[in-house]
């Protein structure tokens, strides 16, 4: 009997585009998702595939968002302008998911966040898409943390960058982990900009906590797609390289998958 597949969505901004990749390798090689567990931009993904199960309209929403050059939105520079992008964003999601909520999915998904009170992982399995969406994706400097059900959640990547544990949770015999936390080495000239600062600081951290994490679970395979350059993951200019990364990666590693599902 073949093994019932979860899928682990991981954190890594704009890089998050190479998921709509790995997922459409999946489907053209007729690889079944039972279930998704995403962080960040890995909950962005993960939460409408896992509701509409369209990969083309996924891809084409995608590359809609990049267009209006939505990732600037990060690029804040006060409190004023932060909350205006921060409900840009929430509007985004709102279109995207009106008013579905996790009982609407075509498959079981969970959105990762951060509890600020306890500190600990704290992953969103109901109530309204869009909610949970954004609060998986809060990152702590650049927007403010979001209130749900209770609790003052934040980026679900502070914990848990690419969440293998939490899919097979879901009730996963095996997992396939997409990690998009290996940055590379960057130059840096001049003095850095607070902004590029928080978010290179992100990156590295996103690194450690990923890797630190990896051995908490055996049956996996972690693909980590190769992408020709990455100047800053908080961009979306080269969006289509990241998708198109993703889906090559992926296919490279369908025959390990397959064998590993059996």
């Amino acid at each position: 009997m073949t093994k019932k597949l979860g899928l682990a969505l991981g954190s890594g901004g704009s890089l998050g585009f190479a998921h709509i990749g790995v997922i459409r390798a999946l489907e053209e090689n007729n690889i079944p998702i039972e279930f998704i567990a995403g962080s960040s931009a890995g909950a962005i993904v993960g939460a409408h595939y896992s509701l509409y199960k369209d990969i083309d309209e996924l891809e084409e929403v995608g590359l809609e968002f990049a267009k209006e050059k939505p990732f600037k939105l990060f690029d804040i520079e006060s409190i004023t302008d932060r909350k205006r992008k921060e409900d840009r964003v929430r509007l985004f999601l709102e279109e995207m998911f009106r008013d579905k909520r996790f009982s609407d999915l075509k498959i079981p998904f969970s959105a990762v966040t951060v509890d600020l009170e306890t500190g600990e992982e704290y992953v969103i399995k109901r109530g309204r898409i869009a909610d949970a969406v954004f609060a998986s994706m809060s990152v702590p400097g650049v927007f403010g943390p979001t209130f749900f059900w209770g609790r003052w959640l934040v980026d679900g990547g502070v914990a848990n960058p690419t969440p293998i544990c939490v899919s097979k949770e879901m009730g996963a015999d095996f997992v396939l982990g997409i990690d998009l936390t290996q940055v590379p080495k960057r130059t840096i000239e001049d003095k850095p900009r607070t902004i590029t600062t928080i978010f290179r600081s992100i990156e590295i951290m996103l690194s450690y906590i990923s890797y630190s994490r990896m051995d908490e679970l055996k049956e996996k395979l972690i693909v980590y797609p190769k992408f020709k350059k990455v100047e800053d993951s908080f961009n979306a200019k080269d969006v289509t390289e990241y998708l198109d990364a993703g889906y090559k990666t992926m296919l490279e590693n369908i025959p390990e998958l397959q064998k590993k599902l059996k």
